[in-house]
């Protein structure tokens, strides 16, 4: 199945990839209903799912404009008909013209990543909602959880790191991509089963696990390398570094560091995240965090 997605917020745009994923859907993004619409006309679609609200809220344009005129002809109209069916996503007070023979089906935003796949499974044909129904696992995750965080300054292929006591903040930023689809690949000293429990990640989440005299981080960015190569929209989690640089020292530390954020390809597409406490470093190491990640202040 083929989709087109049709939403200019980037988060809840990639929250919407990661749910076709689960589907083995490949997907075209478009923040613009210009350029909806040249793709929408110029490629074959399975299904579309338009944001009303997208571009300045001019959803309602992109169905104007694929909906025949009522003075077309009918054979205008019957070829018009083999055009995607349409599934769109609802804010409050919008109304939606049900006059367009491709709209099919509706959701209201928040929505979760289960109500979509439903959606899309009532407006594709038997065949591929069938395929739909045997490969879903959906994400419980409201949708708008993940715009929570991009208000915030969080996104997918970013790098964060947060200041707090206790590392609340970061678990919930990680549970929410984890929620959305996102695979995490979480590098702990704390037994796998403790770590995947308190980020709230199933026990299918992947690990790599620090230990001995010395913490094997060579391995570890390595480790990360071959795992982020391999899942691009991947989430990398070091869920605790404090012990990291208690165990290894600063010097290999912020080596190991560099090696997976500033060496990376420039294609890559991993989010990073980690937290410190903050009240145990000083302005200098504060400053060579802040030059590799964005900073949060939490609980410090």
């Amino acid at each position: 199945m083929k989709a087109l997605i049709i939403e200019d917020s980037r988060i809840v745009c990639d929250a919407i990839i990661a749910v076709l994923n689960n589907v083995n859907a490949r997907t075209v993004s478009v923040g613009t209903i210009d350029g909806a619409l040249s793709e929408y006309r110029g490629t074959k679609y399975d299904v579309v799912i338009l944001d009303m609200a997208v571009d300045g809220h001019r959803g309602l344009e992109f169905i104007d404009a694929v909906t025949p005129a009522q003075d077309s002809t009918s054979k205008s109209r019957s070829r018009s008909a083999g055009n995607a069916p349409i599934v769109v996503i609802r804010h409050v007070g919008e109304k939606i013209p049900g006059d367009c023979m491709f709209l099919k089906a509706e959701i209201p935003f928040p929505f979760t990543g289960e109500e979509l796949v439903t959606a899309i499974q009532n407006s594709v044909n038997s065949r591929q909602a069938d395929k739909i129904r045997a490969s879903l696992l959906p994400p419980k995750v409201k949708l708008d959880s993940m715009a929570e965080l991009e208000k915030k300054g969080i996104s997918p292929g970013g790098a964060y790191v947060f200041y707090e006591r206790k590392p609340t903040g970061v678990r919930r930023a990680i549970s929410t991509f984890s929620n959305a689809g996102h695979k995490i690949y979480v590098v702990t000293s704390s037994r796998p089963k403790v770590a995947k429990e308190r980020m709230g990640l199933d026990r299918g989440a992947d690990v790599f696990i620090l230990s001995g005299s010395e913490y094997p981080l060579g391995t570890m960015v390595q480790a990360v390398r071959d795992f982020t190569d391999a899942n691009p929209d991947t989430v990398v989690a070091i869920d605790d570094l404090d012990a990291v640089i208690n165990r290894c020292g600063l010097d290999r530390t912020f080596r190991a560091l560099s090696a997976i954020l500033r060496d990376r390809p420039s294609e890559s597409r991993f989010t990073f995240m980690t937290s410190v406490n903050g009240q145990l470093f000083g302005l200098s190491i504060k400053k060579m965090l802040a030059e590799m990640m964005t900073v949060f202040e939490t609980e410090v």
